[in-house]
């Protein structure tokens, strides 16, 4: 998968201001919307909530991935958030998340959604491209790190 066609420096929050797990994916989710990228707002927050309340996506070394299949988009739509001092996210590893990717999919997408989450997940297991990407001051640098390709 080109994360090149999937990530947009205008989806990129390098500062969240929120300390919730709610804040932050409505935070999220206000990037995706000002862009154009939802169609309809409510649902796409229902379906990453509900989403959440059946497993949480805070996974470990700092890093959460909220998500949903939802009717609410028309392509797989993606924002980053970073939060340097970290947030409880209820990860796996116990300890506060820094960088949140919100990923929304389109119901009937499933091959492009595991291929998008394949390919975030092979870059975030290189301790040093999480390092960078809790550090990063500018959006263009953080879809630059994370569409690098690892070759």
């Amino acid at each position: 998968m080109n994360l090149n066609e999937v990530l947009s420096q205008d989806t990129v929050r390098l500062n969240l201001e929120s300390s919730t797990k709610e804040g932050i994916i409505h935070e999220l989710l206000d990037m995706l919307e000002a862009k154009g990228e939802i169609r309809d707002r409510e649902a796409a927050e229902r379906d990453v909530m509900q989403r959440e309340r059946e497993l949480s996506t805070g996974l470990a070394n700092g890093i959460a991935f909220p998500h949903a299949k939802t009717s609410a988009v028309d392509k797989l739509s993606v924002a980053i958030g970073i939060k340097p001092e970290g947030a409880d996210f209820e990860s796996l590893d116990g300890q506060p998340s820094e960088v949140f990717i919100l990923s929304l999919v389109p119901l009937d997408a499933n091959d492009q959604y595991l291929a998008f989450m394949a390919a975030m997940n092979f870059r975030l297991t290189d301790p040093e491209v999480r390092k960078k990407l809790k550090k990063q001051k500018r959006a263009a640098k953080v879809v630059k790190l994370l569409a690098a390709d690892p070759a």
